[in-house]
């Protein structure tokens, strides 16, 4: 393993830690894994969220919205990830304003170059105040999720909207106070180059593609779910006079989750895996600047195929681990009659 601690030779332009070229090959690798895990944590979100909307929508009234979640599924599900994320990619780049022409919206600027939003001078002991905040609520209201029923301790899931709320709170306050402090740069057009925190056209190509085609699945495997729940627990909702989202959020959305985990786990895990054709677009995923860029300088092939392997075995199991556990507490809230 001595070609990890040789000097890559390149630089990186898209990365969350220091590189130069003068850093380590070891380097090299942390930068694609943390370009990697960021990938797969936004798509993850991303395509949960439009999941979600596109299974909603294919239960609505309006049938135009019906008819359009059965096109979306029917068109992502069945054409290969690979087109869709070049589709995404060039469309932002040939489609978008160029850098004079850049679209403005006070806080952002967008153009072909990607999308530039403020730029923050974190100082280390206000980014870790700001951690400390959000890891302290996140404890008092997961103490208060749960009640005692019998032997089990029972998800109530009213106190997440909660939890959401003082995180935005929290930071919001942040970046207010930063901004006050002008330690808070708006991105501005310069001669040469846009000042401003910047992603790339590869980042939102990749990030658009996956999420996108993902969220279809997500959107049959929560339909089929929704769907496997009797009529009657709609209608006692009904006649507990609970609205539309009150009915959804505490009755429906409960008794689905243990359908739509596990293949929803299936479908993470596809994703994380997908993000290897980051390497299509330039994105400089693990896959692409270590087991390309590198492999290529050392000619190391086995150690480092079996290194990038590995990373992707870690991160499926950590994802079906974390999958796991949400499932195992489902059905102990299931089995408490709850339900």
């Amino acid at each position: 393993m001595r070609f990890l601690r040789l000097e890559s030779g390149f630089n990186i332009t898209q990365k969350w830690l220091q590189h130069h070229h003068q850093s380590t090959n070891l380097n090299v690798l942390w930068v694609g894994i943390i370009n990697t895990l960021i990938v797969s944590a936004v798509g993850i979100v991303l395509s949960t969220v439009v999941g979600i909307l596109i299974a909603l929508a294919s239960y609505s009234m309006n049938p135009l919205l019906a008819i359009t979640s059965r096109i979306y599924v029917s068109i992502f599900r069945n054409v290969p990830l690979i087109i869709q994320i070049l589709f995404w990619y060039n469309l932002w780049v040939l489609k978008m304003p160029a850098v004079q022409q850049s679209w403005s919206l006070q806080v952002l600027l967008i153009n072909k170059r990607g999308v530039y939003l403020p730029e923050v001078n974190w100082h280390s002991a206000h980014m870790m105040l700001c951690l400390l905040l959000l890891a302290i609520e996140w404890v008092l209201l997961r103490w208060k999720q749960y009640k005692k029923v019998g032997r089990h301790y029972v998800k109530a899931y009213a106190a997440a909207p909660y939890m959401l709320l003082l995180w935005g709170i929290t930071i919001g306050l942040f970046y207010i106070g930063y901004w006050m402090a002008g330690e808070i740069k708006m991105p501005v057009i310069g001669r040469y180059n846009v000042q401003g925190w910047h992603i790339y056209p590869e980042f939102i190509g990749l990030v658009l593609g996956l999420s996108l085609y993902t969220a279809a699945y997500h959107a049959e495997s929560i339909r089929g779910a929704i769907s496997a729940i009797p009529q009657g627990q709609q209608e006692v909702s009904d006649t507990m006079n609970l609205t539309s989202w009150q009915s959804f959020y505490r009755v429906i959305i409960p008794q689905a989750l243990p359908g739509m985990l596990p293949s929803m786990s299936s479908h993470y895990m596809n994703l994380a895996k997908n993000t290897s054709l980051g390497l299509s677009v330039g994105y400089p995923e693990v896959f692409a600047i270590f087991a390309g860029t590198v492999l290529n300088q050392t000619g190391r092939a086995i150690e480092i195929i079996g290194i990038v392997m590995a990373v992707y075995l870690a991160l499926s199991i950590t994802i079906v681990f974390i999958m796991n556990t949400m499932n195992q507490r489902q059905a102990v809230w299931k089995g408490t009659g709850q339900g």
